[in-house]
């Protein structure tokens, strides 16, 4: 910004004070400007910001809904496996067994976190007002939660998978004929089966959870306390999981 010397010599003190007046009004009327420009960028990022969060979470519904229908498939059909071993082991013929359901391929997807990861590390949460920070910080960190679960569904699977591998009554593709193992087998096989009914209700219950806070978000949910109870209010309103989890010790009859 140049103030320019004035074009004729000052003689009087009015000249003084007309100048300066107008020096002084020019860089009030450019600093105006100025933080007017910043402003209106500032806003324009905040609404781009927005937006593109506001976006995230839409399209994460979608991928909730599938993920939530896999795992429910995944779960049903071990529970009518594990409930074939167990008749199994109460001295039922394999004949006898009810066929199991369609096991469904392909893993669950996870909610994306692109939009958020790039506005955390480009140090743009700042634009957001704090309450609305807030509910995005929470709605994320419950995503992490919800991705180390699955992680850890994944890396216990893998005693399942040495299991099915070295028992030999699995052949090439490692489908197992329950009615072909030992008694002692089929014990190891339930239990296991158990365990993975477990996990997978256990993040079918994050899943859900998570659901109702992205659902808020797309509602425009304005505080925490009242994303809380929109969740809360959900959560009470869902009936209870299908998803038959028991996992208490099983006996020889």
């Amino acid at each position: 910004m140049d103030v320019h010397p004035p074009q004729h010599p000052l003689l009087r003190w009015r000249d003084f004070w007309v100048h300066l007046g107008t020096i002084t009004a020019g860089l009030l009327i450019a600093i105006s400007l100025e933080h007017t420009v910043a402003a209106m960028h500032r806003l324009h990022q905040r609404h781009v910001l927005q937006h593109d969060l506001h976006a995230e979470a839409e399209r994460n519904e979608q991928i909730l809904t599938h993920d939530v229908d896999v795992l429910q498939r995944e779960s049903n059909y071990f529970v009518a496996l594990r409930s074939n071993i167990d008749a199994l082991r109460r001295g039922t013929p394999s004949a006898s067994l009810p066929q199991l359901p369609e096991r469904v391929a392909g893993d669950p997807f996870l909610p994306s976190a692109g939009a958020w990861a790039s506005a955390r590390d480009s140090s743009q949460l700042s634009l957001l007002p704090r309450e609305q920070a807030s509910i995005y910080e929470e709605l994320y960190a419950q995503r992490d939660f919800l991705q180390q679960a699955v992680f850890d569904w994944f890396h216990s699977s893998d005693e399942l998978e040495s299991f099915l591998s070295n028992t030999q009554a699995a052949d090439a593709t490692s489908h197992l004929d329950p009615a072909q193992l030992t008694p002692a087998q089929q014990d190891q096989y339930s239990e296991l089966l158990s365990q993975q009914i477990t996990r997978i209700g256990s993040i079918l219950g994050d899943l859900h959870f998570y659901e109702s806070e992205n659902s808020a978000v797309i509602r425009g949910v304005s505080d925490i306390d009242e994303l809380h109870q929109q969740v809360l209010s959900r959560t009470i309103s869902t009936p209870p999981s299908t998803i038959k989890s028991d996992d208490s010790p099983r006996k020889n009859p």
